[in-house]
């Protein structure tokens, strides 16, 4: 029997499989779910947020940039580009700044790995991701569309291999950037975030790459209560609310409402074999 969507969930081995699961025979993908053991967190917690650091200049290589209408956001640019590279936009999550999303190690790791990572900012710290968190009023798929436009005009960049990532409230805000522009991003990266009820995947395929604890209390994996009183879907209802050939990777850890140590290098590893079939205008 042919299902009329054909999702693949995809869960990859971090470091000891606990479960696994394949289709069933109506082609129904079920849940595949991988564990590891709690590392330490890189320090963004919603319990802890980040305390400011002794300076408030940004690290060599990253520089503050306008768009016309006045947001902002972080550019950090590879010391030793070697032709046109890959782009991360990387959003931080609710109460929290784009020079806090830089300190998971993002930047180091973008110039070990040869690509160019934009910071964005959310108005009053938050992104307007359908459902969470803040006043949820602002435009923030035109702003990523602007920056992505923005850095291309500055930068030399791979218009076929531009990814969005975020944490929590940023991880939400990139599932709608994915659903939203698919046009614009190749595929997203999410750390304890979730699909919310307000955004419409409609028939977009598209590709995204999902790290979540399984003590997660703030967005909880199996849906329910969270952060401030907000009913958050359960990530098994994911699958039915995105187009066909849409890819879930989704590898689940021992770990609370955190953006583990190891999450740039899972990312980026996955995030990088996914290309736009055409290169697409980013407006």
């Amino acid at each position: 029997m042919r299902s009329r969507r054909r999702i693949r969930t995809v869960a990859r081995v971090l470091l000891v499989v606990v479960a696994g699961a394949a289709l069933n025979s109506c082609g129904r993908p079920r849940q595949l779910e991988t564990t590891a053991p709690a590392t330490s967190p890189v320090g963004l917690t919603h319990a802890h947020p980040s305390a400011p650091t002794t300076s408030t200049d940004p690290p060599p290589g990253t520089s503050t940039r306008s768009l016309p209408d006045g947001r902002t956001y972080l550019l950090h640019i590879d010391p030793h580009p070697r032709g046109p590279q890959p782009l991360i936009i990387a959003l931080h999550m609710a109460a929290h700044s784009a020079a806090q999303m830089e300190s998971t190690g993002l930047s180091a790791f973008a110039d070990g790995h040869r690509f160019v990572v934009a910071y964005g900012q959310g108005v009053g710290g938050y992104w307007n991701a359908g459902g969470c968190c803040g006043a949820d009023k602002a435009d923030d798929v035109a702003y990523l569309r602007d920056l992505v436009a923005a850095v291309e005009a500055s930068v030399d960049i791979d218009r076929s291999r531009v990814y969005v990532i975020g944490m929590s409230n940023g991880a939400m805000m990139a599932y709608r950037a994915v659903c939203e522009a698919p046009q614009v991003f190749a595929a997203a990266g999410v750390v304890a975030g979730a699909l919310m009820p307000g955004v419409r995947c409609g028939n977009s395929t598209i590709r995204v790459v999902q790290i979540h604890g399984t003590r997660d209390t703030t967005v909880p994996l199996h849906g329910g209560t969270g952060y401030e009183g907000i009913d958050f879907p359960a990530q098994a209802t994911t699958n039915a609310r995105v187009g066909p050939g849409s890819i879930i990777d989704l590898h689940l850890w021992n770990g609370a409402h955190q953006y583990p140590n190891w999450a740039n290098d899972v990312l980026w590893t996955a995030l990088s074999t996914y290309r736009l079939s055409a290169t697409s205008p980013a407006r």
